[in-house]
């Protein structure tokens, strides 16, 4: 068998391959360098990528929110008081090491002078019951609920915080006053219209909370009034007090 054949026929290789071969050689080169630098490019870019993971990394920690362990929210249990609404467990969500002064201050921005020492005594340990986010829910004492914290940390009165508010506050601060007729309606939980209403509170505004009183000084209610003072009493209708709770005959008679 010859092996001289034009173009390497013996190998089975197309007429002219060996014109090609430094053609290829040329191209195999080519291709390897440009495999070298795509490979060096590559591992450039995960070099970068992992420097901007930890960068950013570092900026994610610099900038997330400390939340505190749950051992009564602070290393320190004494930082506790440097708030008024200090974090408790999350088994229970209470806690009673609270700012009595802070929430002192806060009552008595929002009933007026006095409201606060009448709500929270120094003498008592309230507690603080707490949603699953951590808020504050629930402020009481002896299991008997004295206000519940809302939006912009406002009180909303219960009715043993009603009871305090009317004996620390004279007549007629932050009551609504109606006679025989509204009084069964309203100790059922049942709203105030304001043609029904005979006295109130000079400062009263809308959505701030009051007590409901009988024209004899009984509480009837607690809850939210949805006009202020003067429209209350210029009013032939529409709501006055949006009536939250409610005080049974037989548990004021309880009180008494």
């Amino acid at each position: 068998m010859r092996s001289d054949l034009p173009g390497g026929a013996l190998l089975g290789r197309p007429r002219g391959a060996d014109h090609q071969g430094p053609d290829r050689d040329r191209e195999r080169a080519d291709g390897q360098r440009q495999s070298g630098e795509v490979v060096e490019g590559r591992r450039a870019v995960e070099e970068g990528s992992d420097s901007d993971d930890h960068q950013h990394g570092a900026r994610r920690d610099s900038c997330r929110v400390h939340t505190p362990p749950s051992d009564g929210g602070y290393k320190n249990p004494a930082e506790a008081n440097d708030k008024p609404f200090a974090r408790g467990t999350p088994a229970k969500r209470m806690h009673s090491g609270v700012d009595i002064e802070g929430l002192r201050t806060v009552a008595d921005y929002q009933f007026g002078a006095g409201a606060g020492a009448a709500l929270f005594a120094t003498d008592e340990s309230p507690e603080i019951e707490r949603s699953r986010n951590g808020r504050p829910k629930r402020i009481s004492v002896d299991g008997e609920r004295l206000v519940s914290v809302g939006a912009g940390e406002r009180f909303t009165l219960g009715v043993e915080g009603g009871r305090r508010l009317l004996a620390a506050l004279d007549a007629p601060a932050a009551r609504v006053v109606v006679g025989d007729e509204s009084e069964p309606f309203v100790r059922d939980g049942r709203n105030v219209f304001a043609k029904f209403v005979t006295e109130v509170g000079p400062e009263v505004r809308a959505r701030d909370e009051v007590a409901v009183v009988h024209e004899s000084g009984e509480m009837l209610a607690v809850g939210r009034a949805e006009l202020d003072a003067n429209a209350m009493l210029d009013f032939d209708s529409g709501v006055a007090v949006k009536v939250r709770s409610g005080v049974p005959a037989e548990e004021e008679e309880k009180e008494e």
